[in-house]
Order: structure tokens, then sequence, then C-alpha cells
């Protein structure tokens, strides 16, 4: 993930920043056929290349149609019929332009078929997805899984083949989805999951006004509300068409759980179920069991109450502040008393603080406490602490002491002042008998810091699993809802048998049929079952979490849907060295999600990890690429001891390799004017090797560019031709010698920038030995018009292409601090359902590749995150993109407040069940092409541009 961003806005900012797909591209590049920004909502959109200069095509185009393996399997998804006004069910490419007018070729179906503007509709080319975009409502109706997503009381009723919506909400989600793979009209048991919003509770905003009182469309944040998240009542009912016998209705509460009944009507046109308001879960039973009223498995698996994570679970809960003894001063500059209006926010009201003890004394602060325990048994022990300050070691009676670190990782968070926060994290796991027992810490000197800094408010030992939400012990809940929405209070899962669990739909362990490969432009497992990965990405700070949290994350990934998690973080230094600990741990992650049929991507590599940001020179410099190199080795070739041994290199859990994240030649921080001299000379040295492989001479190409309007940095002499950063590239269309030269510049990046992919493949292949599929990179460019065919075109050196895209919410953060959330930011509050240019969930297919988007979400402040899980897997499975994979995991269990990027909120994870479901199953037929576009590398590198490309879609951190 990029950080500090601010400095590419700035740039684009003074740039004038980049240009959109636009209908109007085509009119541009004088071709004849309408290349339509919203293409991605009725089928697949790819692109291919040709090389002019060798004559020869790089992708085989005999078939352009993609026979989905997912089709099959889907119960008549692929047998869909013509959209209502009358297109043909597949439509041959009608119209295309050839290569005369651009240097690119590009075929596709009538558009205007499919995407209504006047009337502000489009329908999908299999017929099954309509987006009314105008009023703000989207529809999927397949045979298995029918619903909508948007502003659902804008219609009376939303009618399907089997179902009738009707809802009063402005927003939310409604679909039925049949959870035994049979058509909805004779499924034994159907899933009705309905989502609205989501928000903090106490969370305020208010509208902004310019200098004339008039509403801007943007709100301000003025209070982020409490560490509790409320959802709004979902008002809505839903009727099932032409059911002749009263089926069986029950909800269940997040974690599945705890059926309640849920009264229906049999009416002469079907049955009409009235959904519960504060659930998002309705489970309908027909058949045999369902007219007896016998009880179903689930309700003979229902937790008890004395095993019950809510309740009756044996934990030691003791506060800081009432230690035994301690030399913890009274009043630091941390205390209590210096944010009064936080005080119930900690344990008690107090907590234990320092900020002035020197480290030069020869005394460490320090605390002991005596505490009962009730039963022997192996406990997980926790403590609430500020933050990551106070590097410490803990130790219980007189046994061996334990240390804990700053890369500790933080398991929920309660702001109490500004840069101050209370933090749970898990210390491991104890041996404990029953009864009295001492327990001390001590600080340990932190490195750079010539005082002790701490905060401990309390401790608890629990055998049970453990959600950290603030102050709240084990069982407790705040029950605060503002008027019109439920508190979401999940209690810790216990992973009982119920119908939401979608374990079943990952293999019992994961690659055990052998590695995930391509097969054309799809992926298999290795049994040759066609695979999609519905995934989430992670950091390390997830990976370093102790073992009874990774396992519970693994187990709730699993049931949610999940069959792929991206490890997205560092783990080898500058030069190429993994702490044995650090890898220890990783290796630990993959094997216990391996054990829950979850598959891995790994990524690695981010120049942003590094302190000095040397974006672009892993793209050349040797001596980058050797510690680059050694890490790979350190990290893929260790042997795991979870795994018999087995490295990461050779493990078929592992799906994916990525090569690096986020970085280009042809993006805007590639500046060379940021490189050492010696980086420079080797740089230039490259290019005027290029140069006189092209031209047969330095002389040739000076003669080849003609006069040369600047003074350019060259050294012929030495070999040394200059070469810029990408900033002017774009715009050197002209005839004159510079533009020429910028051109041939351009083209030694996209052929270096190829030959690095291609290289570092080989090196994972050949050295490395590994089978893992491989992605090249995922980022965007300068120019996406001019540039984006050519970035893609480097990837096409790996096995999958990769991008990252995200709904943006208009966040302007306060401090330009964008990676969290402050009272004081200001967002504008638009959902994409009403704006199809705000879905991400699109990509330009290389043809023949897999396609992936590795990053995606809908971030905060938004209030309409309910509808991402929708587009996500409603035109996710419409484009046939191959794994999709939401950013991003930061703890075990789910958030209880907002954070920027969200994975683990009821708007999010809480829709998985049906979305994973849909996705996964391949219920919503995957389109055919609709728009082609045969890509002239000699063309693309005159900068000619192309017709065919992504909107950016990208968060404000990135743009």
């Amino acid at each position: 993930m990029m950080k500090r961003f601010w400095k590419w806005v700035m740039i684009l900012a003074l740039i004038g920043g980049t240009p959109s797909f636009h209908g109007h591209a085509s009119e541009a590049l004088g071709l004849d056929v309408a290349v339509d920004p919203y293409a991605f909502f009725v089928g697949r959109v790819t692109r291919s290349f040709v090389d002019d200069l060798r004559g020869e095509a790089l992708q085989d185009e005999a078939s352009l149609h993609r026979t989905s393996p997912h089709e099959a399997s889907s119960h008549e998804a692929s047998s869909y019929e013509a959209p209502a006004d009358g297109a043909p069910r597949h439509d041959a490419f009608q119209r295309e332009a050839g290569p005369q007018s651009s240097g690119q070729h590009v075929r596709g179906v009538d558009l205007g078929r499919y995407i209504d503007h006047a009337n502000r509709r489009i329908t999908s080319v299999t017929g099954q997805a309509v987006w009314d975009y105008g009023i703000g409502v989207a529809t999927i109706n397949t045979p298995t899984s029918q619903g909508a997503a948007g502003v659902l009381n804008a219609l009376p009723q939303i009618e399907l083949d089997d179902v009738i919506i009707r809802s009063q909400n402005e927003f939310a989600t409604v679909v039925v989805v049949s959870l035994d793979g049979e058509p909805l009209s004779r499924s034994s048991r159907l899933l009705i999951q309905a989502m609205t919003e989501d928000k903090p509770y106490g969370f305020v905003a208010r509208p902004v006004f310019d200098e004339q009182g008039q509403t801007t469309g943007q709100q301000e944040i003025v209070a982020l509300g409490s560490g509790l998240l409320n959802v709004r009542n979902i008002e809505a009912t839903v009727l099932l068409k032409d059911v002749a016998e009263e089926p069986r209705v029950f909800s269940v509460d997040v974690n599945g759980y705890h059926p309640q009944p849920v009264q229906g009507e049999l009416r002469e046109d079907g049955f009409l179920i009235r959904l519960p308001s504060d659930r998002i879960y309705t489970i309908v039973e027909r058949g045999p069991a369902a007219s007896q009223g016998k009880a179903t498995p689930l309700e003979a698996a229902q937790p008890d109450a004395d095993h019950d994570a809510s309740s009756g679970s044996v934990y030691v809960w003791w506060e800081a502040e009432d230690a035994e003894s301690t030399n913890f001063p009274r009043r630091s500059g941390f205390s209590v008393n210096t944010m009064p209006e936080a005080a119930h926010l900690l344990s008690g009201g107090d907590w234990l603080s320092v900020d002035a003890f020197p480290t030069s004394l020869n005394v460490r602060p320090f605390a002991k406490y005596v505490i009962e325990v009730p039963e022997d048994g192996e406990y997980a022990f926790y403590v609430r602490k500020f933050w990551k300050h106070g590097p410490f070691r803990w130790r219980f009676d007189d046994g061996e002491w334990r240390y804990v670190g700053r890369d500790i990782t933080l398991l929920d968070d309660t702001p109490l002042r500004q840069f101050v926060n209370a933090n749970w994290v898990a210390l491991g796991t104890v041996l404990l008998t029953k009864g009295t027992h001492a327990f001390e810490f001590e600080l340990t000197p932190e490195e750079g810091r010539d005082t002790y800094i701490a905060a401990f408010d309390a401790f608890l030992l629990t055998k049970a699993p453990f959600s950290p939400r603030g102050s709240l012990k084990p069982g407790e809940k705040l029950a605060l809802a503002e008027e019109g929405w439920w508190p979401f209070e999940p209690d810790t899962d216990l992973f009982h048998p119920t119908p939401i669990d979608l374990r079943h739909l990952n293999e019992p362990v994961a690659g055990q049929s052998g590695f995930v490969r391509k097969e054309g432009d799809r992926l298999v497992r290795g049994d040759g079952e066609p695979i999609r990965f519905w995934g989430v990405n992670v950091g390390i700070d997830v990976i370093n979490l102790e073992r009874p949290d990774v396992d519970y994350l693994a187990r709730q990934l699993a049931k949610y849907g999940v069959n792929l998690v991206r490890i997205h973080g560092r783990i080898f230094d500058d030069h190429g060295h993994v702490d044995p600990v650090a890898l220890d741990r990783y290796h630990y992650f993959v094997h216990a999600l391996k054990q829950q049929g979850i598959y891995v991507a790994l990524s690695y590599y981010f120049v942003l990890w590094i302190e000095s940001e040397p974006f672009g020179l892993l793209l050349f410099d040797p001596e980058q690429q050797e510690a680059y190199r050694q890490g790979v080795r350190n990290l893929l070739r260790a042997p795991n001891p979870y795994e018999g041994g087995t490295p990461l290199a050779k493990d078929p859990a592992v799906a994916i390799i990525e090569i690096q994240n986020e970085d280009s030649y042809l993006f805007w921080t590639f500046d060379v004017a940021r490189y050492s001299d010696g980086v420079k000379r080797e740089l230039y040295r490259r290019f005027g090797q290029w140069l006189i492989e092209k031209y047969g001479s330095l002389d040739e190409a000076y003669r080849a560019w003609g006069t040369l309007g600047r003074s350019w940095e060259d050294d012929p002499e030495q070999g040394l031709m200059e070469i810029e950063g990408i900033r002017p590239i774009p715009w050197a269309t002209g005839d004159d010698g510079d533009s020429r030269r910028r051109r041939d510049s351009l083209a030694w990046m996209v052929e270096a920038q190829r030959a690095f992919y291609e290289e570092m493949t080989a090196f994972l292949r050949e050295e490395i030995g590994t089978p893992s599929l491989i992605v090249a990179s995922n980022w965007i460019t300068a120019d996406p018009q001019k540039l984006e065919a050519l970035e893609r075109y480097t990837y096409a050196a790996a096995d999958i292409v990769d991008r990252h895209a995200y709904f943006e919410s208009s966040h302007v953060a306060k401090d330009n601090m964008f990676w969290l959330l402050q009272a004081g930011d200001r967002y504008t509050p638009q959902p994409a359902v009403r704006n199809p240019g705000l879905n991400p969930v699109k990509i330009v297919h290389n043809q023949g590749q897999p396609s992936m988007i590795s990053e995606i979400t809908w971030t905060h402040p938004t209030p309409y995150g309910a509808e991402g899980p929708y587009f996500l897997s409603v035109y996710g499975s419409l484009q046939g993109i191959d794994a999709l994979v939401t950013f991003a995991v930061g703890k075990p269990g789910w958030e209880s407040s907002w954070k920027k990027w969200p994975v683990m909120t009821p708007t999010m994870l809480g829709q998985f069940p049906a979305f994973a479901l849909m996705y996964r199953r391949g219920d919503v037929a995957e389109g055919d092409v609709v728009l082609h576009e045969t890509n002239s590398l000699k063309a693309l590198l005159e900068l000619r541009g192309s017709a065919v490309y992504e909107s950016l879609n990208l968060d404000d951190a990135r743009k």
C-alpha cells in the first residue's frame, strides 16, 4: 500500500492530472467504434498486442470468446435470454476500426444496445445484471441468485424471476441465494441476506457550505463516535413466488447462531417474508423437515450457555493501576487527569503511566500483582496498553521473563486524545494452576529514547477465544444504538455448524491436489478443477499475531468464503536478510491458512518499505536487484518447520508470487533527478547501449533525432546517454528532435521493464524452483490513455495481469493524514450505484492471461460500503476476473470502529456469505468479449495511445 502519496498529488496538480476513460476517446483517435466507459459492465473488455516492428502477433487471437469454466457448474447460468431491448443473445463483433487510423485495431459489439445513456441504464450482455444508475438500483437475476442493491425505495417493488423485493430503505442490498446450488424455485434451503449502512455509534457529520451559503455536496466529520458500530435497520419484505407450502423461516445472528423464528404469510402469489430489522441473515427451509417442524442441524448444534464465548467463560481480569507494588509515578503526561473526558474509556477509569522516568537510572519502572486463577489450564494472555510504546518484559511467579517489543500487533484501537490510544495486544499463552499466583512486569529501555514512555490499563487471562473491544470484559456488551439502528456486537465465534459457513467450498487443505495453474486465461487447481479466488489482504502486523489468534482468523476467513490471503508486507531488509523469528511467524501463518483450505499470494517488495524510497531502482540497479534476490532466496527456500520442512517455493498452497508492488518506469515517481550520480551513470549506460543496438552507433541516433532543442547531459565517448523520468514523455508527440529522443527513451523503458519481469520470472522458476503463478506488478501510469497498454504489455512477461482499484469517497484528510479518519475531515457521500464511473470493479484483460485485482475496497468514510461486495461479486463474475482481494484485514474478529480500508465490518465481511458463494460458484454467467483492442506496439510507442483503458479508480492515498 502506498503512503506519502501527497508528493504525487502535488505533481498531478501541477501538471493538470491525467485523462479519464471517456466515450469520446474513439473520436480523438479517429476510430469508428464507440468506446463507451461503461463497457466493463456489459461484458469482458480485452486487449492484445502486435509487434509491427517484427511483423508478428504477440498473442493468439484465433478466438476472442472465453468459455468460462464457471458457467458449466452454475445451473443454466450460461443460458441467458436477450436483454429487454431486444438485443441478440450473442452479438458478433459488428463494427471495427483498422490500424490505418491510429495504429490500433478495435472491435466490439454495438454497445448502444446495452448502454442506454438517455435512460441511464446498463444491461449486461448476459441479461442477468441490470443497472439503473439513474435511480440508483442494480439487480441480479440468475437461476440461483437474485437480488438488488442501491436506492431500493426508489421503486415500489423489484420483481425478479423468483422473488419480489420491497424496501423502504434509501440504501440497502437484499439478495436471495440458493445454499444447496439448486435453482431458487426448487432449492430446499435459501439464504436471504440484507444489509443497509454501518457507522460508529455517535458519528456526526454536517454539510459543508460555500461562501454563498450553498451546499458543496461535502460533509465534514464533527465526531467520530465510539468504538461500537451501528447498522441501520432493514425495512424490507421478500416474496418467494409460486410457493404452495409454507416453509420454515428463521433468522440467525452474524455468526450464524441463535435462530429466531420469522413469521411469513402464504398468499396466492407466493410466500411473503418480512425481514428482521436487526439481522443480516434469514434462512428459508423447504421440504419434509420444514413441514414437520423438525429441529434443524443448526438448532441441534447451538452453543450452550455454559460454553458460549459470550457468557460463562473462564477468565481473570485485573487493573494495571491496582498493583501490589510499583514505582510508576502517581502522575504523568498521560495520566487520566490530562484527559478527563476520556476516563470512561479506560477500564476502571484509570491506568498506570510514565513519561519522564530517565533510562539512565539503574532502576526500571515496574509493577507487581497477586491474582487468583480459578482452574488449571492453558490461558491466553492479553494486556491493554498505550499503543506500541513501552517495550517490557513479564513473568508469572518465578518463571522465565518474556519480552514484548514495539513490533507487537494491535488488536483494537480506542483513541483517548490526539496521538494517545489504548490498544489490546496478545502476549501468547501461559500454563497456570488453580490458586494464587504472582505476576510482574518491568519496562525495558527503548532505543533512541532517554526516558521510559508507557501506559497500562488492564490485563486478561482467558481460556475462551477473546475479541477485544475497548474496556469491555469477555461477554460484556454496550448495547448502544441510535434510533433506527441496531448495535453490532457479535460474540466471539466458536465455529459451530451453521448454514452460512462456507468452509466447505475450500479444499480440506489448500493445494492438496497440486499447484494452481493457468489454462489459457483462467485458473485451475492442481486437479484441473476451475478456481476463482475471493480474498483479503493482510499485513505483517497480522502475521505477527499469536498462534491462537492466527488460528481463529484463518477459521473465520474460511467461514466467510475466503480462499486466498495476500500477505502484503516487508519480510526482508534492505540487504535481503530475514529475521528468524519473523520468518517463523510467517511460516506458521501460511500453515494455519493452509489447514483451512486458504491459499496465499506473497507480496514482499515495495519501495516505500525502504527508507530511501528508491522508486524504479529495482528495475535496473544490479546492487538493488542482488539484495532483492537474496531476500527472495531467504524467504522462499527456507524450510517451513510446520510443513515438514517444505519451503514456500515448493508449497502448493502458495498460489501466487508477486515480483513487486506498485512501481513502474511509467509512473510519476520514476524521476532520474532523485538518483545519485553513480546510479544515474548506470542508467545512462544502459540507455546508451540500447541506442547503439538500435541505430548501430550513437552518431546514428543523433542523426535520426535531428536537432535537439535542449541541453542533454550526454557523454557519448563513454557511452552515457541521458534519460529523463517519465514526466515529459506523454507529451512528446511532435516531430522535433527532443520528442523523437523521448519516444526512444519510452521504448527503452518498456523493453527494459518487460525484460526485467522476464528475468525475474525466470529467476523464480529456475533458481528458486517454484511452480507458483507469478504476477509482475499492479500499478498505474502517468497517462492511462497513452501508457496503460504498454504497462500491461510488460506484465505479460509473467502469468497473471494484476491491478489495484478502490472506491474513493473524496476524503479530504485533515493535516493530509489520509490513512486516518479524524474530526475535521471532509468527504463526499455518493454511491457508485448512481455513478458507474466510481465503480472500481473493472479491468482490461490481456488476451490469453488470467486477471486479478489484488487490492480493492470501498474506503471510509463512505456510508455506502454495502454496495461493495455486490459489485465485486456480480461484475467481477461478469467480467471473468479470476481473483478479487479486498484491502485490508488488520486483526482477527470484527472491527468495532471505522478504519480507512475496511474488511472486517458488517457491510463488507458481513456480506461475504452470499456474495462469495455467488462469485466462487459462478452464479453470474461470465460475459463474452464486448470490446477488444489489438494494440500495435509501434503505435503505442509513438504515443498514439489506446482507445481501451481503465479509469484510475484510486483511493485518496494513491491519487
